[in-house]
């Protein structure tokens, strides 16, 4: 055991030289982006037992994203409801008999944008026999999804049980439901941990940290040291696999069956959000196809990497992105109760 301890030590060590001979010629090159939240309330994010973090119910906040030379990237208000969800203004509430929920990151979440630009905004207006009710959040992986789920809040929080769920996938997902040396280094530590046991079930174990706490420590200990996270340099570990990419299917899956089972509905469906779902298109479509999960892919469509889609040097969706996706969404969805009913 001391013989191993002595490995590990030098191993560190070594990693140290490396980093401090390194990383100068990497400084020159690296840049960051940060974040200003004002509220006069509270801040935005809150530790949650259940899925690591969430938004603080029931503040109004405004959000702004400089870079780090002061240029203002985007400022939106969120405005966060008692059930810790993105509030979605909505008209005409009374002929609302259905309900569309939706899951995923920031980009569901709607980061950057007001309450009536995110996508769920824009597609409740196309459908309106549809509340819809938000529950992304920035950061979230598809474990959260299934962690909500499983637990029953969101079927206890909606009102209207004739449903439609959409949870929007981006090809980093994958690293968020491994918990990645990028994700459990930093800000993930305290994800929902899921792992398939001996019997093949898909099963949690806690958290990044407490179900797989050395690991977890090392990779905090390689991200809170400057050197080495400079020399690391947003790379990411481990490599990703074609096992990898399954076993988030197979999350996504787990989601779909306690959606369907808590709803009693087949209209789960998994939007594959431009490029940034491009690297696992193709073997993630066989794994839903073969599972009988509805997908809308849109990996491949040009619009949304037209310029005024994204926000300048930052990425996220703009508004008028959220609007175009709205409209495809709504188009097959129809397209598709169409063709069932043919």
């Amino acid at each position: 055991m001391r013989k191993k301890s002595k490995c590990i030590v030098r191993l560190f060590l070594c990693v140290e030289l490396c980093c401090s001979c390194w990383a100068p010629a990497v400084f020159a090159s690296y840049s960051t982006f940060y974040d200003v939240r004002n509220s006069k309330e509270m801040q935005l994010n809150v530790a949650d037992a259940l899925l690591g973090f969430r938004p603080q119910a029931n503040i109004v906040t405004r959000v702004i994203k400089r870079a780090d030379n002061g240029e203002i990237l985007f400022s939106a208000v969120y405005s966060i409801d008692s059930f810790n969800r993105r509030a979605i203004p909505a008209e005409n509430n009374a002929m609302r008999n259905s309900s569309m929920i939706f899951f995923g990151c920031s980009l569901m979440f709607g980061e950057g944008v007001n309450d009536n630009e995110t996508f769920p905004y824009y597609l409740a207006q196309l459908m309106p026999g549809y509340m819809p009710y938000n529950y992304g959040y920035l950061g979230y992986g598809p474990q959260a999804m299934l962690a909500k789920l499983q637990n029953g809040d969101v079927f206890r929080e909606v009102k209207e049980k004739h449903a439609m769920g959409f949870y929007l996938f981006i090809d980093n997902h994958v690293n968020r439901a491994i918990g990645s040396l990028q994700i459990a280094g930093n800000w993930g530590h305290d994800m929902p941990y899921y792992a398939i046991d001996e019997n093949n079930r898909l099963v949690r174990r806690g958290s990044f940290y407490s179900g797989r706490h050395f690991s977890t420590m090392f990779y905090q200990w390689l991200m809170q040291n400057e050197l080495l996270k400079r020399w690391i340099n947003g790379r990411d570990f481990p490599p990703i696999t074609d096992s990898h990419v399954l076993f988030t299917c197979r999350i996504i899956e787990e989601s779909r069956n306690e959606f369907k089972k808590q709803f009693n509905s087949d209209d789960f469906y998994v939007i594959l959000y431009s490029r940034s779902a491009s690297a696992y298109a193709s073997s993630m479509m066989r794994y839903f196809t073969e599972k009988g999960i509805k997908c809308l892919d849109y990996h491949n469509v040009d619009e949304f990497l037209k310029e005024g889609f994204s926000f300048k040097h930052e990425g996220h969706p703009t508004p008028i992105a959220f609007k175009f996706l709205a409209n495809m969404v709504a188009r097959d969805i129809k397209l598709e109760e169409y063709s069932r009913h043919q």
